[in-house]
């Protein structure tokens, strides 16, 4: 039987030789025991010199085994081959983490852990001779050091691995302690001595040894993982970064052939630079004239990287090469400056390694976004960043496309990251640098003395031809083609392209869109085939403008308008939208919609891309080919300013309409059903930029037309100002402040969301859209889809951000947690960095907050506790010492003999821990819990001291005493008093817990009771809005009575906003309670606006008469005009009633009762009223009533109901209604 093998062992080192790679395998390979002694005593001597020793005893454990283990391999073969990668890796680290004290204990403990857990093998060596199939445990032994010193060499190898130290030491943990539970299991499997054992059986343990292992370590990875991934969550919410992917996807999906730009990656001048280990060109600047194909060519190099990135995976789990990109984009603000390229340049780097994702979750959860977004600091965290990896590839494509000046300033910034690196060694982070640009005259001077690859290059060439035969031979397939006609097809587009992609790919999509053989014959004669890219877009453009219908033509130059002026990539479903939303009727005419494609409509000069989580082609983005597309329009086809003005007067006619000012449910769901809110996004995001561009570059013969855009705009700003001070300065008195105004109005829509208020009308309108939509699935309640082949809302069912500001505004998130998990973290931003704290995911709203709970709540250890020096004049009793915050007495006389829980000497008979609560001192907390404190005694007749943490209002003693084990409060009860505090800092850390809160309308109601405004909204915007109650109201009302009139009214108006009660029932108790037990007219003034008040009239006249001799004038008005409607109705009715008896026509009568109860009101008060109604089945107006009956059913459910009992509810009505 064979015992260990000499194959297992050389596979293990090969795996680990790959993970440290070739210079610290050749390293490696000759170190001895020796070596390890003689580093040892040369670290012990430094210490030592600077009174520095440390407890390296703590290494002898792990020395000795590892010595017997080599010598028990010996026996069964040559063990110094494989013992040097034991001992290599032990100098290596000791040799590093020796500067670092803190480093350097917790690897002499690591040591210290492994020497515990490994036997001493040399007693067992007889029985490994005489039984090898259980030396075999020595080949698992052999590969679990190798995997904790390649997971330590990770942490060391960093080039400023002092600075990440504390973050990947954690990463680190959770790898080691499998490892250490893996080895113990093994020392169990010797100690048992199964030397009777099989070869199957010890294989059967050692197999089940390992399955546990891997499963901890995959256990651990996953929990690691998601760590990371909320960890990242929070980042990109404060770094709000362009969309990098997204370029990457559509890059890559331009690129012609799956060998499209293979060339480069054999070209002499890529391979220096490309190469980390030689020392290489550490910038490459790739150039080219418009058109060539450079962003297709980047997006290859971009996938190579990222692949093999991915495969330097498979041999560790730690990638020490890191990647990022970057594509520029003219007129996209996020996506053409230094700063924006350096956001999403530092969200790729941290999300590529869980050390530094850790390590800079710790840095930016103390920032403010404000001052994180600043250039200065990120350049400062990405340069940080780039310290985290051993070598990185920085890639950046379009810098011709930047904004004015940010070319310059981002080609200096690059170049700075390695000008002091003349000679990189192997503790300093390589960094290569790929720039992708055209001769310009800007980027020349900086990167003359770089090297440099030209598009001019025959394997470009050889591209360009691979793609035009491929491309020609689906001509040749169309058309029958003759080869003749095929290959001078092909001459003339390769001898006219010149090396331009674009060139061929316009010029040929042209050919291959003619209807006719002879047409397509016409195009390829002497002058006419296009000479330059100038005249193949003019060829483009006479096929699908000049030879086109007047309709297509219009509809052609619209979609190019809109694609050219728009301030961002727009979905298909927002062209087309575009196109059926009318703001000035109000209304969506789906017959407007587009038949065709934007290809079949605009040819070459559109591209379209589907994004990888989408499906349907209403989400394809559709843009420009090339920006030599959009400026070629707008010299010749396109007028900018008409389209700026075609937009800006779009968005602020869209944004004013009746929809968006919609307080009824009923009406907001049928304007979102029928596609009317497509655009809000876009048009609350960009109706400044357009505006903006109009006054900045306006001719002199259309400022006329101007004036009447900013008289437009005028009366939009001033009904959407905030209530801000900063809106207060927005000056709107005349047209020429208006025009300045405009002028002068921040671009920023973060800060412009200060100075104009939208979310309050959004954020109503989403609520309503998100009801509609199922938990699962993509479309909305009621099937837009299937009504309109368009659903111009999109099929992507996402539940939307309410900042303007913020990617997700557009985006959204899947499901209603995730997006009041995200909206969380904008109002409460500041989150505690340290793991497993509550604060890691709740977070607080302010620096300084996370300041106080890291002071008070993560006190270090090994700091030194001050006590504070109080100098008395007599002795302190307990509770008086605790008040004061006095530890060193409180200490003092519990060793006394005090009385922990005495009251007899405490004011108001409290308990010294609640005297300690209510101070809120935790430290006095923890030592009085320490020596034995009752967690739930306040004292006599006095609540538990949790109680008292909920109404003080302190998030950390509330939270250690909430989990401290003997608390014996219900998860409901401390809902309740969360509710009742009027601390929403509390009130947020039990909703995102998830406590058991009960009925949550009793829980919003009490919330209510007491008048907590903050409360009672934060509740309402995370789920409460759906058990908004009458007794609710009623509530806010009696909150009035006590002396909280403001609050009391800022609280009914929050209930009211929601539109989810219905006063019925108790409307007769609410409206009196404003009239006598309140005597509060603005809010009844607000209950009565309500549109889902139900009052039987025959309550009117008392009503009235009681506001009247109250002398409110403005509810004797509204009173006034209810009784008046009532009479009308009751007249039409009578009216009615008598034409049937006589059987008379009825068709004007009915159509008459109609009118009244369904336009003259504005409300649903007079629902009950219309359901009096009897009519012919048969009448002319049938529709118009059946139009009716669907609303008022679709709003208050079945007749049944509710029915007045007044008049009696017609019978006829009834069965025409159940029909």
């Amino acid at each position: 039987m064979a015992g260990p093998s000499d194959d297992a062992f050389a596979r293990a080192r090969s795996k680990f030789t790959k993970s440290i790679g070739p210079h610290l395998a050749q390293q490696f390979s000759g170190c001895t025991l020796k070596d390890v002694r003689d580093a040892i005593r040369d670290i012990q001597r430094e210490h030592g010199e600077e009174d520095n020793l440390r407890n390296m005893r703590r290494l002898s454990a792990f020395i000795e085994a590892m010595e017997q283990f080599g010598k028990v391999v010996d026996v069964f073969l040559n063990a110094s081959e494989f013992v040097c990668f034991v001992w290599g890796p032990i100098k290596f680290l000791l040799g590093i983490a020796k500067t670092h004290i803190d480093s350097f204990e917790n690897l002499l403990d690591a040591y210290s852990d492994i020497g515990d857990v490994i036997p001493g093998l040399m007693h067992y060596r007889t029985t490994f001779e005489k039984h090898p199939p259980l030396a075999t445990v020595l080949e698992d032994y052999y590969s679990d050091i190798l995997r904790f010193h390649s997971e330590a060499i990770v942490v060391f190898r960093r080039p400023r691995w002092k600075k990440f130290f504390h973050a990947t030491w954690k990463t680190f943990d959770t790898q080691f302690s499998p490892i250490l539970q893996s080895l113990e299991r093994r020392r169990q499997l010797i100690d048992g001595e199964k030397s009777s054992a099989t070869l199957y059986e010890i294989e059967k343990v050692r197999e089940e040894i390992e399955a546990v292992r891997t499963a901890q370590r995959e256990q651990a990875e996953a929990g690691d993982l998601e760590k990371h991934q909320m960890r990242l969550a929070q980042i990109k919410q404060k770094l709000q970064f362009a969309n990098y992917q997204l370029d990457q996807e559509i890059s890559t999906e331009d690129r012609s052939g799956s060998n499209s730009g293979q060339w480069i990656f054999e070209d002499p001048r890529f391979l220096t630079w490309k190469d980390l280990e030689e020392g290489g060109n550490q910038v490459l600047f790739i150039h080219g004239k418009p058109g060539a194909g450079k962003t297709t060519l980047v997006s290859s190099i971009v996938e190579k990287l990222l692949a093999e990135r991915s495969n330097s995976l498979k041999n560790s789990p730690h990638s020490e090469l890191a990647l990022a990109y970057f594509y520029f984009k003219h007129g996209q603000d996020d996506k053409n400056t230094l700063n924006g390229m350096l956001r999403a340049f530092l969200e790729q780097l941290i999300d590529q390694d869980l050390g530094v994702s850790r390590h800079f979750h710790e840095l930016i959860n103390t920032m403010s976004g404000v001052n994180l977004r600043s250039t200065k600091t990120l350049e400062g965290l990405v340069q940080t960043c780039l310290e985290g990896y051993r070598a990185t590839y920085l890639i950046l494509d379009g810098l011709d496309e930047c904004a004015d000046g940010e070319a310059l300033k981002t080609i200096e910034w690059v170049l700075s990251l390695v000008s002091h690196q003349h000679e990189p060694t192997d503790t300093t982070a390589k960094i290569r640098i790929a720039l992708a640009g055209q001769h310009d005259g800007v980027m020349d001077i900086p990167l003359a003395s770089h090297p440099s690859i030209s598009l001019d290059h025959a394997g470009h060439r050889q591209d360009i031809h691979s793609y035009t035969e491929t491309f020609v031979h689906k001509i040749q397939e169309k058309f029958n083609l003759s080869a003749n006609l095929k290959e001078e097809i092909v001459s003339l587009v390769l001898k006219e392209a010149e090396g331009m992609f674009l060139f061929a790919r316009v010029v040929l999509d042209n050919l291959f869109r003619q209807t006719r053989l002879s047409r397509l014959k016409q195009e390829i004669l002497p002058g006419v085939f296009p000479k330059g890219l100038e005249k193949a877009y003019d060829r483009v453009v006479a096929r699908i403008l000049d030879e086109s219908s007047d309709s297509e033509r219009e509809d052609a130059l619209k979609v190019l308008g809109l694609v050219a002026c728009a301030n961002r990539v727009l979905f298909w479903r927002e062209i087309q939208a575009f196109f059926c939303i009318d703001p000035l009727e109000t209304r969506v005419n789906h017959d407007n919609r587009l038949l065709v494609s934007c290809k079949a409509l605009c040819g070459s000069l559109l591209d379209t891309h589907r994004p990888a989580d989408r499906s349907s082609g209403l989400d394809d983005l559709v843009q420009m080919v090339h920006q030599t597309a959009r400026l070629y329009l707008l010299r010749k086809r396109l007028d900018a300013f008409e389209e700026n003005m075609k937009l800006s007067k779009f968005c602020i006619q869209y944004l004013t309409s009746t929809p968006f000012q919609a307080t009824s449910t009923q009406e907001i769901e049928g304007q979102a059903l029928e596609g009317y809110y497509a655009l809000q996004e876009y048009c609350v995001q960009y109706w400044c930029h357009h505006l903006h561009e109009c006054v900045q570059r306006v001719p002199q013969s259309r400022q006329e037309d101007l004036d009447r855009l900013v008289s437009l705009a005028r009366t939009f700003m001033v009904s959407y100002r905030a209530t801000s001070e900063d809106s207060a300065k927005v000056c709107l008195a005349d047209l020429n402040s208006t025009i300045k105004t405009i002028r002068d109005l921040p671009l920023d829509i973060r800060v412009l969301s200060g100075l104009f208020d939208f979310t309050t009308s959004i954020v109503r309108v989403r609520e309503v859209i998100e009801a509609l939509r199922p938990t699962t699935g993509n479309s909305f309640v009621g099937s837009p889809a299937e009504q309109h082949p368009t659903n111009l809302q999109g099929t992507h069912a996402t539940f939307k951000c309410h900042k303007p500001w913020c990617d997700f505004f557009t985006d959204g998130f899947p499901t209603l947690q995730e997006q009041r998990r995200h909206m969380d973290f904008h109002d409460f931003p500041f989150c505690c960095p340290v793991e497993g704290c509550f604060a890691e995911t709740i977070g607080f709203d302010s620096e300084i907050k996370l300041s106080e709970h890291r002071k008070n709540y993560h006190t270090n250890a090994d700091d030194e506790i001050k006590f504070p020096a109080l100098g008395t004049k007599r002795p302190l009793t307990l509770c008086a010492a605790v008040e004061r915050g006095d530890l060193t007495t409180v200490v003092d006389l519990l060793d006394a003999g005090a009385d922990i829980n005495d009251t007899s000497r405490s004011k108001g008979k409290l308990s010294p821990l609640t005297h300690a609560v209510r101070a809120g001192n935790l430290e006095v907390v923890k030592v009085l819990l320490a020596r034995g404190a009752d967690i739930n005694f306040g004292g006599l007749k006095s609540q538990p001291p949790l109680w008292h943490a909920v109404h003080s209002g302190n998030v950390d003693i509330f939270n250690f005493l909430r989990t401290h084990p003997q608390v014996e409060t219900t998860q409901s009860q401390v809902a309740f008093w969360a509710a009742d505090s009027g601390h929403v800092d509390i009130v947020r850390v039990v909703t995102m817990l998830g406590y058991d809160t009960g009925d949550k309308s009793d829980l919003l109601a009490q919330a209510c009771r007491v008048s907590h405004p903050e409360v009672v909204r934060y509740l309402l915007r995370n789920g409460y809005d759906n058990f908004v109650t009458e007794m609710c109201l009623l509530q806010s009302l009696r909150a009035y009575c006590l002396e909280r009139k403001l609050q009391g009214n800022v609280v009914l108006e929050a209930l009211l906003a929601t539109g989810k009660v219905e006063i019925r029932e108790k409307s007769e108790e609410v409206i009196w309670a404003t009239l006598q037990y309140c005597h509060n007219p603005p809010a009844l003034e607000m209950i009565l606006s309500y549109p889902k008040l139900f009052i039987q009239w025959t309550k009117l006249d008392g009503y009235r008469n009681q506001v009247m001799y109250e002398g409110w004038d403005r509810a004797v008005a509204i009173f006034t005009e209810f009784v008046a409607l009532r009479e009308q109705a009751r007249e039409l009715i009578k009216t009615y009633d008598e034409a049937v008896r006589r059987g008379d026509a009825l068709d004007d009568v009915a159509f008459a009762i109609f009118k009244v109860t369904t336009e003259n009101a504005g409300t649903e008060h007079l629902v009950e009223w219309a359901r009096t109604l009897t009519f012919n089945k048969q009448s002319p107006c049938r529709r118009e009533l059946e139009h009716f009956v669907a609303l008022v059913n679709d709003a208050k459910g079945t007749i049944s109901e509710w029915g007045y009992k007044g008049d009696g509810l017609h019978k006829d009505f009834v069965k025409f209604v159940r029909s």
